[in-house]
């Protein structure tokens, strides 16, 4: 009932405020990090004016009684966001990430943990990253959002993506600047990796006496997936056990920069005896996941369901079941529980009531090491700030993404709905095909014109379900970007049918296939961001094409095949006679 009272009094007051109250509060927003106050609805850390009152109330009350309670209050647009699943369009000014990160310069031992967006591998790394907190420190990549990646048609791809991801930190010189101990490839949505990427953060970054070294930071561009990674670490071995109610869960959206201050949680030191207790769990997680492959791939041979498809994991903690064991009972709930003239402590009682009296300040978590979130850095080659709610949540990819493919003449176009195209220029041997085979959100309309029909198409049905992107009235299309672009000369290097890959940054990107040894593109987004080549990231995905949609310059997707023990004895034959039929 009292949830239900208070969000009674937020819907009540929720655009509440007053310029004139100047109230100082030291309390940040649990869920964002930003400074509560109640000036301007429009900035970050907004509350109510009734709501900020109770929080300085309740600091008063701190002081008076010489306590350090943390006080847990949500800011109006975090509230709405974990209660309503609505996210309000505040205006926040590009974070001051050099004076809030700067400070590493002069901290040497600290492990930078470094998210990049596999969906997007060059544009959500961001080159200035050195400048900001110094050259040399030890640092571990972590490349997100695996699952939404589709498998190849042979097998390999796991290691295909991570040498993408080492190609990427090479040609952006990250690795030459940072001391990169390790490169993982995980999905902090799903738990894809997660366990692993926490064994070698312990194997690369516990000392001589086996503890941890010093503090972590999560790094990395907006909406990479730092919060909901920071989500996961909070469940996992990572946290310790009596923090693990305590820490308030990050808010997390597809709105980028939803992180506005640091947020932290107390790291676990690895004694040898939790570390094999945890090297227990995993072995009988290990063998459990080989169990649940094996079915979801029979499931997906007989149903084809995606969900069989996607990569996942669990992520556990090996300590809460026996916190009470692991951990005596607090010095103040003892002297509390005197002070209240009570002669014998009830177990019951302190059973079910655990987490009384502990705090994230007291001394067992503030001398310990802390795991960091930060802020989202501003890429230039990113276009996720250009674009409305509406339009990122057609535009960002939220599932595993289904290759399409398309067959494309010189003098046509593709259109990713109406926020980027890549013409066709020439190709030196016009008789031979050229398939694109083209990954991003399966919500965004795909369309292959003439290429002088393109203009009149998009002035026609720009700001309609047609192109979905950008979608509004006349004033949204007036501020929207117009499209920049450049040409791209590919050529063949490798004696593959996928000759290269065209990136449009947060957009998707496409696979080149043609036995054509050159040919010449335009790439076109908004402000001519993000538009780079790579190696294929899939060079054998051409092979799911299937039957061509008639009337169309589309083609059907053929039935992925599943990496792993079972699918390979089950789909060998088919996958045979596929070959042969090539």
């Amino acid at each position: 009932m009292a949830g239900a009272e208070d969000d009674e009094e937020w819907k009540a007051n929720y655009s509440t405020e007053d310029s004139s109250v100047t109230i100082e509060v030291k309390t940040n927003c649990s869920g964002c990090g930003a400074k509560l106050h109640c000036q301007d609805s429009a900035l970050p850390g907004f509350v109510p004016v009734e709501v900020l009152r109770n929080v300085v109330e309740k600091e008063e009350k701190n002081a008076r009684r010489k306590a350090k309670i943390d006080i847990d209050e949500l800011c109006r647009r975090c509230y709405m966001l974990k209660h309503h699943n609505f996210l309000l369009n505040v205006n926040v000014c590009e974070v001051d990430y050099e004076r809030m990160m700067g400070h590493l310069k002069l901290i040497q031992e600290a492990l930078i943990l470094l998210v990049v967006d596999m969906t997007d591998i060059t544009g959500s790394i961001y080159r200035q990253l050195p400048d900001i907190i110094g050259t040399a420190k030890p640092m571990i990549v972590i490349g997100n959002k695996i699952d939404l990646l589709p498998p190849d048609a042979r097998g390999g791809y796991l290691r295909r993506y991570r040498d993408a991801l080492n190609d990427a930190l090479n040609e952006s010189e990250l690795s030459q600047r940072f001391n990169v101990m390790h490169t993982a490839l995980v999905s902090a949505k799903t738990g894809y990796g997660i366990e692993d990427l926490i064994t070698n953060i312990y194997l690369k970054w516990m000392n001589t006496k086996g503890a941890l070294r010093s503090d972590m930071y999560l790094v990395g561009c907006t909406n990479a997936g730092k919060s909901t990674l920071f989500n996961s670490f909070i469940q996992s071995d990572l946290c310790k056990v009596r923090a693990l109610d305590l820490v308030e869960r990050v808010t997390t959206s597809v709105w980028p920069g939803t992180t506005l201050s640091l947020l932290k949680f107390p790291l676990m030191n690895p004694s040898s005896h939790r570390l094999e207790l945890r090297r227990r769990r995993l072995l009988m997680l290990r063998a459990w996941a080989k169990k649940e492959e094996s079915a979801k791939a029979m499931l997906y041979s007989k149903t084809k369901d995606l969900q069989f498809l996607t990569l996942s994991g669990v992520v556990d903690n090996t300590f809460k079941e026996n916190e009470s064991v692991a951990n005596p009972i607090s010095n103040r709930l003892m002297n509390s529980t005197v002070s209240n003239e009570v002669d014998v402590i009830n177990a019951d009682t302190i059973e079910q009531k655990p987490k009384h009296g502990i705090r994230l300040s007291d001394i067992e978590f503030t001398h310990g090491h802390w795991c960091f979130d930060t802020p989202g850095t501003v890429s230039r080659e990113q276009v996720l700030d250009l674009y409305t709610l509406d339009e990122l949540i057609t535009l960002v990819p939220r599932q595993l993404m289904i290759p399409r493919f398309a067959i494309i003449q010189p003098g046509q176009s593709l259109l990713f709905g109406g926020t980027a195209r890549l013409d066709f220029i020439s190709n030196e041997t016009p008789e031979n095909p050229v398939f694109l085979t083209i990954y991003c959100s399966d919500r965004l309309p795909l369309h292959v014109l003439k290429t002088e029909e393109v203009e009149p198409f998009l002035e026609k049905f720009n700001g309609t379900k047609v192109v979905a992107v950008p979608f509004g009235d006349k004033e949204r299309l007036n501020v929207f970007p117009a499209l920049e672009g450049k040409e791209l000369n590919l050529e063949k290097t490798r004696n593959l049918k996928a000759i290269s890959d065209i990136v449009l940054s947060s957009i998707g990107w496409v696979t080149v296939n043609s036995v054509s040894e050159k040919m010449c593109f335009k790439a076109s987004t908004p402000q001519g961001r993000g538009i780079t080549t790579r190696a294929p990231l899939l060079p054998f995905a051409i092979e799911y094409k299937g039957p061509r949609i008639p009337g169309t310059s589309f083609y059907k997707a053929k039935p992925m095949f599943i990496d792993s023990q079972y699918s390979r004895r089950e789909d060998s034959r088919k996958h045979k006679k596929f070959q042969k039929r090539r």
